[in-house]
């Protein structure tokens, strides 16, 4: 799961074959990424103002992702699988900007109270909150 910036790529590891990569995304909008060893995204925003997405591979393949280039610096996430997704995550009180990314629908709510609902493609499982 994550969200593409500036430049993104997703790697499917060696297997003596090439592997087609499913993209799935918050807007709705599911594409098969080139199969070979690195499928280059087009941004979808900079400071990942764009959709959210999965990317999947058949069952047993692994791939790995990342974007760098927020559209104003260096700044670079890597993409990560829902089974490292948390229940709560601290956050530093200044932001340029929050990108929530989640597998469900989702309220997340601070310590001062204040609400973010994450909303999305139920049939692509992506869902996001994003402000700045």
């Amino acid at each position: 799961y994550g969200s593409c910036s500036t430049l993104s790529a997703v790697y499917a590891y060696d297997y003596g074959e090439a592997v087609s990569v499913t993209q799935s995304c918050s807007d709705g909008t599911t594409a098969t990424l080139s199969a070979g060893s690195r499928a280059t995204i087009s941004t979808f925003g900079s400071q990942y103002t764009g959709k959210a997405c999965k990317w999947t591979a058949p069952e047993g393949k692994l791939i790995g992702g990342a974007t760098v280039g927020d559209g104003d610096g260096g700044d670079s996430t890597t993409f990560l699988p829902s089974t490292l997704f948390q229940q709560v995550t601290p956050l530093p009180k200044t932001l340029e900007y929050l990108l929530l990314i989640s597998d469900q629908a989702a309220t997340c709510t601070t310590a001062s109270g204040t609400t973010y609902s994450l909303t999305g493609s139920a049939t692509n499982e992506v869902y996001k909150f994003y402000t700045s």
